[in-house]
């Protein structure tokens, strides 16, 4: 079996199908993908809106809810506990298979007519306002987070305690604006650093403590953009550093994002990894063109993916085994083009169920099996029916694709794929999609100007939560929690002149997209894949060359044993 080559039917460009992708989409008895990667990719994140939150009423009990649906979602919207109760079933709503007409139109009038849940968010404590969220204690604008304590505006953290403004955060604890990072104790301003200890403006440093404005530092301490300080000397300038008002700080992070760029970048970030390619790949077997992935063994084509195998093209998935094209996925084994579903085992085009096995073109069901269009058939209808359906669907041209993006119950514009795909208004409504203005509920309604806000955090009064504040980038009102200003005051961080969304969005900046460019090895002239587009300053190594450079040029020579330098993944 050999590479074959095959042009995307949205974007026009050619795409590789390997030997190894024929081999799962025979095994998986799905026909080959008619979109590239990047598109694939694409249309999975219109169904996924993690962090655009709405109050609408639950439309079984009538109480105030938080919701990922707007109130002119097209769905009724149930709160969780309206939604796990016995009030309604999805059998409620089943529907006869009329070949007729299209699969995607006959499931398209099934989502218009089940209820949805509100919000992703299990077992969480004085947690409302955050989703796709587990086991959650006091956190708030919280998005992709589990097992986390007391943390706020933070976004795929697992573990993380008392952390702020940070992202893809794991084991770490009294952290701010970090990114990238492993068990961090209290750190800020970190990028691809673990172990690291009272700390600020970090890159690719590994089990430094006190140490301010470095890179690839391995072991070291008392350092100041990669300097050596003694302890006196290092003391004077923190105390110094931690008297910085707003302006003082930002020009410290644009100087640093400066020095930055004068030390050469790792190409791809894999550790523990064989037979791979990826970014953010850790302790993986036989996985390819992975984004943030953590112990999977062959999977491919796929982001945001921990403890799998043999998953391809998912996003937001968990210990799960034999899935395809399938978002928000956990503890599923055969799940193909399916959506938000929880332990569940041979679903396929299948939406929100939970504990069942078996279906097809499912919305709803809770521990049921042999359902189709959410009616129940007889073990042998069902595979009768099953056969006959994707017969159907074949000869429609829907078979093996992923649901169309214009089916989906979320805008583009606030779903994951305006992160990593934007487009502009016009382009959206341009390609039959959907955008919704986002209006603020507050805008216009400040109390005080930005501008007025007091420089140090030392001279900002406890009255400051009283007052309503607007975000210097969209303009919207946002307001100073309690927490924040004992956070801030305890780190001495200024007030940030932003709301969370746009703080969000200048984190994501910050991050390597999820796409690969060739590159030479700018030490030893060697052809790299790389996450930095060749436009970019960036100084760019192969990993060889970089481990010569930071690991033994830098630090000096490791010590038998040691750790190469790279981030390892957390322990769940």
């Amino acid at each position: 079996m050999t590479d074959k080559s095959i042009k995307c039917n949205h974007c026009g460009v050619d795409f590789i199908i390997r030997a190894a992708d024929a081999a799962f989409y025979d095994k998986t008895n799905v026909p080959d993908p008619t979109h590239c990667p990047e598109c694939r990719e694409q249309r999975r994140m219109t169904y996924r809106n993690e962090r655009t939150l709405h109050l609408r009423a639950c439309d079984c009990c009538e109480k105030e809810i938080i919701s990922i649906y707007h109130k002119d979602c097209w769905s009724p919207v149930y709160c969780y506990d309206c939604w796990m109760s016995e009030k309604w079933s999805a059998s409620d709503y089943a529907q006869e298979f009329d070949f007729k007409k299209p699969f995607f139109d006959q499931f398209l009038e099934l989502r218009k007519k089940v209820p949805r849940l509100n919000l992703f968010n299990t077992d969480s404590v004085d947690s409302e306002f955050t989703n796709q969220a587990y086991y959650n204690k006091n956190c708030y604008l919280c998005f992709g987070i589990r097992d986390s304590e007391d943390s706020f505006f933070t976004s795929n953290a697992i573990r993380v305690r008392n952390t702020f403004d940070s992202e893809f955060m794991f084991d770490s604890h009294n952290c701010y604006e970090c990114i990238d990072c492993f068990e961090m104790d209290s750190c800020t301003f970190a990028k691809k650093s673990r172990h690291c200890k009272n700390s600020h403006f970090l890159y690719d440093a590994n089990e430094c403590e006190d140490c301010i404005a470095c890179v690839g530092l391995r072991k070291k301490k008392y350092h100041i953009f990669n300097k050596p300080y003694s302890k006196e000397a290092y003391e004077k300038f923190k105390k110094e550093y931690e008297g910085y008002g707003f302006s003082a700080l930002q020009d410290m992070f644009d100087r640093f994002l400066r020095f930055v760029l004068d030390y050469p970048r790792k190409c791809l970030w894999m550790k523990g990894c064989e037979k791979s390619l990826g970014n953010n790949l850790y302790n993986s077997v036989g996985a390819y063109q992975i984004f943030d992935g953590f112990e999977l063994k062959n999977c491919a084509y796929s982001s945001w993916i921990f403890r799998a195998k043999d998953c391809y093209d998912v996003y937001g998935v968990g210990s799960s085994e034999k899935c395809y094209e399938s978002v928000g996925v956990e503890e599923c084994f055969d799940a193909r083009f399916s959506v938000n579903s929880e332990c569940c085992s041979n679903i396929t085009y299948s939406d929100i169920c939970l504990s069942a096995k078996n279906l097809f073109g499912c919305i709803g069901v809770k521990r049921n099996k042999f359902m189709i269009l959410n009616k129940k058939y007889l073990k042998q209808d069902y595979d009768k029916m099953t056969a006959k359906i994707i017969g159907h669907m074949k000869e429609t041209g829907e078979w093996g694709e992923f649901f169309p993006m214009k089916n989906s119950p979320f805008c583009y514009n606030v779903t994951i794929a305006q992160d990593y795909f934007p487009m502009e208004k016009k382009e959206i409504l341009g390609n039959d999609l959907f955008w919704r203005d986002l209006k603020p509920l507050h805008k216009g309604e400040e109390t005080i100007d930005v501008k007025d806000l007091a420089d140090k955090i030392q001279d900002v009064k406890e009255d400051i939560i009283d007052e309503v504040l607007y975000c210097e980038d969209c303009e919207k009102n946002y307001q100073i929690l309690q927490e924040e200003v004992h956070f801030y005051k305890k780190f001495h961080l200024p007030i940030p002149r932003k709301c969370p969304d746009c703080r969000h969005k200048d984190r994501l900046k910050l991050r390597s997209p999820h796409r690969f460019w060739e590159r030479e090895c700018a030490c030893c002239g060697k052809i790299i894949l790389c996450t930095y587009p060749p436009e970019k300053p960036d100084i760019v190594y192969c990993d060889q060359c970089y481990r010569k450079e930071i690991t033994y040029k830098q630090n000096g020579p490791p010590s038998p044993g040691s750790d190469s330098g790279e981030a390892s993944p957390p322990e769940k």
